[in-house]
């Protein structure tokens, strides 16, 4: 009974790694897309027509519905269109247990929103010579295959690595590892566990999405470097942007303690409470792929730079948000109608009218979503890791949308 209920912990602290279920392989190209693929285009700030003005009514029903759906003992919901200031709601408290208040700019996980800053950086490095995207990978690493993958394929999830950690992936050494809460892995202990583990499929043949992709990302940048990825994601990102908030759990600069949360640990039982177990094994087994804390308003700013300004200091991050067939950019999902597709299979022509950032994690659901015609992001944060909210969002902007707002045909169907 004990290696049972051990086994069913590990299965479902898998869920830190991914923000959903990774698609079956082949089911899209790589590369950023031909035109009329789908992706969407970038709005300048401030120009989109008639942009919604933000109803503090409206995202506290939205705050109140995510909550009473998902169990969640709090909420953080907030809107921000053009340049105009956000609108920001709570609902709820940080801990059930003991009332403790959640704020407006409360810190929390971000899980898979790591993944965003991890891309940007390797921008950043490429721009600085420091590494080629286009480059093969043992360049910098020793992997299986790795004089046949690049460090683009590896952002964009189509290196046809297999997943570790992300949720309904095969059973692996990681369910060992995990059941040991409070041990800090390091980035290389975490790859040898993954390297055995058979490919997909071959590079470049089809989009899988896999947090060892980032892990590798985030090793080659630290090798590429000289220096461990949460100095880089400080001194290159939270510092320059002013994200007070923002820090990598693992190592580097350490920031504000994250809020915690309800974790479904066996089904059928009650949640146990993240404050109650280390998060210390989950945070490092993911690393470069899940493991930033950030905050509300950082969460904005950050979109800001990155769906709007396309830039950090002198890099441009365009790149990120052009969006492969795959359903994925450079830490960028695209959206359509049901959401981002790329976690299950996106289908072929799929629409991305919209671009997210999203996590899910034990005690933790993270989305920022963008919407180009109204130049709109619409941000959440709930303190329990539902299934998919996707869908609520996406019908929440729809009603925002005018009808003459700008998307083409109407907005998604």
């Amino acid at each position: 009974m004990r290696r049972a209920a051990c086994t069913t912990l590990a299965v479902v602290a898998l869920f830190a790694m991914a923000c959903g279920p990774p698609p079956p392989a082949g089911t899209s190209t790589s590369g950023t897309g031909p035109p009329g693929s789908g992706a969407p285009g970038s709005v300048a700030p401030g120009s989109a027509p008639e942009a919604p003005v933000p109803d503090r009514a409206a995202l506290l029903a939205l705050a109140d519905v995510l909550r009473t759906e998902t169990g969640a003992d709090g909420a953080i919901v907030a809107l921000q269109s053009g340049s105009g200031p956000a609108e920001t709601v709570v609902t709820g408290v940080a801990d059930g247990r003991t009332g403790s208040p959640l704020e407006p700019g409360t810190a929390f996980p971000v899980a898979s929103v790591t993944k965003s800053f991890t891309a940007a950086l390797a921008l950043d490095a490429a721009r600085s010579g420091a590494v080629d995207l286009d480059a093969p990978i043992d360049r910098w690493v020793d992997w299986p295959g790795g004089d046949r993958i690049t460090l683009r394929q590896l952002l964009l999830h189509t290196s046809g690595i297999a997943g570790f950690g992300n949720k309904h992936d095969p059973v692996t050494a990681h369910d060992t590892l995990v059941l040991d809460a409070g041990r800090r892995y390091t980035i290389d202990e975490v790859l040898d566990a993954a390297r055995p583990l058979p490919a997909i499929g071959p590079p470049g043949a089809g989009t899988y999405y896999s947090n060892t992709n980032y892990l590798l990302a985030g090793r080659i940048l630290e090798r590429a470097l000289g220096r461990p990825f949460g100095d880089l994601l400080a001194d290159r990102i939270a510092r320059p942007l002013a994200l007070g908030s923002t820090w990598y759990l693992v190592d580097g600069p350490p920031g504000p303690a994250p809020a915690p949360g309800l974790a479904e640990v066996i089904d059928g039982a009650p949640p146990l409470h993240t404050a109650d177990y280390p998060q210390t094994a989950t945070a490092s087994l993911g690393g470069p792929s899940v493991a930033a804390v950030s905050s509300m308003p950082d969460l904005l700013r950050w979109g800001d730079a990155v769906f709007r300004r396309h830039r950090l200091g002198s890099t441009d991050l365009g790149p990120m948000t052009e969006v492969a067939p795959g359903g994925y950019g450079l830490g960028v999902a695209g959206v359509t109608a049901d959401g981002a597709c790329v976690f299950d299979g996106c289908p072929a022509g799929a629409r991305f009218e919209r671009l997210e950032l999203a996590g899910n994690m034990p005690g933790a659901s993270t989305r920022l979503v963008y919407d180009p015609a109204t130049d709109t992001l619409l941000g959440v944060y709930l303190n329990r890791a539902p299934t998919s909210i996707d869908r609520r969002l996406v019908a929440f902007l729809d009603a925002l949308t005018p009808p003459a707002g700008g998307r083409s045909g109407g907005g998604p169907r």
